[in-house]
């Protein structure tokens, strides 16, 4: 599906943020400017970055102005030892962070399961060796070399090896490919570094037993561990002098005119969808078509489209 929420510009970003400071009367600027049926909370529901950057917006307002004090009160120092203690417990509550950024920062539930990794554990390094696992190595003789991904494949009739020497990887014996075809390339340390690691959400990283003069390539799954990425989406929503973070969001007061105003002053001259299609609407165009023959997406109107748009199954729809 086309993604027909165009990014803001920075103009329009502050307007959004900002405008309720503007000295203007709310109503003035509003009438005469939205659909009758215009309801900004239908409207937020169909395009949640608008909540969202009015409520990180908030957070980063609220964490400066709370450093700026502690400069001013000479604590300086004592606020950047908790500010760093309330990160690492934030990071911890994976409760938390589950509900924010499920709720708040655009992730589904789905996704969310998708991105539990595992990580390792020594004591646990027993049976999950895969059938056939991918390495990086990189010249160290060729200028602007880059890692590249070769697979060793151990329970394979052609499987690789890692051998060691002084407790340090001397040779890897590898293939260029998946299937382990053909006869193994051998890199040697003095030619070639060696990355045990992946950056796959399902593979965290890479862990090796030694046995006899060849390491056997083997993950040790232990659930619980959150993407680093879905950590850092949550993180714009932490206060950092606060352990309820959940609660402080709920009560952040929305600036519903704000919202509002967007749609006046961008969205409706960009297509975007204000309320939902209803039944007895006489709908026109997408305001993307796809091309079933080269499935590329065409836009019916430009910018400033003329007609208003609703919102069908995700997709904005001309209302005649």
């Amino acid at each position: 599906m086309k993604n027909f929420k165009i990014l803001f510009s920075i103009a329009v970003a502050s307007a959004l943020v900002g405008c309720s400071s503007m000295a203007v009367d709310e109503n003035e600027a509003l009438e005469g400017n939205l659909p009758a049926d215009f309801d900004v909370n239908e409207y937020m529901e169909l395009h949640p970055e608008l909540k969202r950057l009015q409520i990180k917006d908030y957070i980063a307002i609220y964490n400066e102005s709370a450093e700026k004090a502690a400069k001013a009160a000479g604590t300086a120092a004592e606020f950047k030892t908790a500010k760093a203690a309330d990160e690492a417990a934030f990071e911890a509550d994976t409760a938390t962070i589950h509900k924010i950024v499920t709720v708040y920062a655009g992730y589904s539930e789905d996704a969310w399961n998708l991105t539990l990794q595992s990580s390792t554990k020594d004591s646990a390094v027993v049976e999950s060796k895969r059938d056939t696992i991918a390495v990086g190595v990189k010249s160290k003789t060729e200028e602007d070399a880059k890692f590249v991904k070769v697979w060793l494949c151990p329970d394979s009739t052609n499987g690789g090896s890692i051998k060691m020497e002084a407790d340090a990887i001397s040779t890897v014996s590898a293939f260029a490919d998946s299937i382990c075809t053909g006869t193994a390339t051998e890199y040697a340390a003095a030619d070639y570094e060696f990355n045990l690691k992946t950056d796959k959400p399902a593979e965290p990283g890479l862990k090796v037993r030694v046995v006899d003069d060849t390491v056997d390539v083997i993950k040790v799954p232990v659930e619980g561990m959150v993407n680093p990425a879905l950590v850092k989406a949550a993180k714009s929503y932490n206060f950092v002098d606060a352990t309820n973070d959940w609660e402080k969001i709920a009560a952040i007061p929305l600036d519903l005119f704000a919202i509002s105003y967007q749609y006046s002053a961008y969205g409706q001259d960009h297509g975007w969808a204000y309320r939902r299609c209803k039944e007895g609407d006489n709908l026109g165009r997408l305001l993307y078509e796809l091309n079933p023959e080269t499935l590329t997406y065409t836009e019916t109107a430009t910018y400033p489209v003329t007609k208003l748009y609703c919102d069908d199954n995700g997709e904005p729809r001309e209302l005649n």
